[in-house]
């Protein structure tokens, strides 16, 4: 059996808690019930094998009942009309008044298959080869040097780039829409006047394939200078309840 994708960094029952990284539903699942698992330790419950089974088995229930509520939301109509329109000029007349929201691009995401569409996504990320720094370096950059490390790891975070792609396949059409940190949630020197936004292009640009808009983001510096920017809102989940 394939072991879950899935990672935790920091300790959950420390003041700091812990940040949990999973790239598959088995390793969502995985993480949900360590989090149990490790809340009812710290509450002196003594964990037997078959209490962890059936922590397990709680979260796999729940998380099967997320999944069908997501499914019964279906597909935005915004997605289904651009997916529809046939020709570029169209496109770009219709996405100029669009604007999506994460909670209808996470949809379109795990929906996907609903209307066909089979979806691939990668979460490219870039750091200069010289703010790169290897255990060995950190350790002594701390002891000895402290301000400069400060001063690194700020630079590393202002300069790296982070991405998120979306292709969306259905035999010959394909859609892909991505985006990096940059436009989304920067409040400074945002390069889109309109603030937050998604790129997108598809297969109606000529000039333009799937493998070569796919293979584009292997590198740092993605050169698609022709795609369309759309409107985005984060949603305010704390406003609505």
């Amino acid at each position: 059996m394939k072991k879950p994708e899935y990672h935790r960094f920091g300790s959950p029952i420390s003041p700091d808690g812990a940040i949990y990284l999973s790239r598959s539903k088995e390793g969502t699942l995985q993480a949900f019930t360590d989090i149990d698992i490790n809340m009812l330790k710290l509450m002196g419950v003594h964990i037997t094998p078959q209490l962890s089974k059936m922590i397990e088995e709680y979260n796999r229930q729940r998380q099967d009942e997320t999944e069908r509520e997501i499914d019964a939301e279906g597909i935005p109509d915004q997605f289904i009309k651009l997916f529809e329109i046939k020709r570029k000029a169209a496109v770009i007349k219709y996405c100029n008044k669009l604007e999506l929201s994460d909670e209808e691009l996470f949809l379109l995401c795990h929906n996907s298959s609903q209307i066909g569409y089979k979806r691939s996504s990668k979460y490219p990320e870039y750091i200069p080869e010289h703010l790169q720094l290897n255990k060995s370096h950190i350790h002594t950059l701390i002891k000895n040097d402290p301000q400069k490390f400060s001063k690194l790891v700020h630079q590393a975070f202002s300069e790296r780039r982070r991405i998120c792609v979306h292709l969306f396949e259905n035999n010959d059409q394909w859609h892909c829409f991505y985006f990096s940190y940059q436009d989304m949630g920067s409040r400074e020197q945002p390069h889109w006047r309109y603030g937050d936004h998604i790129h997108y292009v598809s297969y109606l640009w000529p000039n333009h394939t799937k493998d070569e808009i796919w293979g584009s983001f292997d590198v740092r510096k993605t050169n698609i200078s022709d795609s369309i920017h759309i409107k985005m809102s984060i949603t305010d989940r704390d406003a609505e309840t």
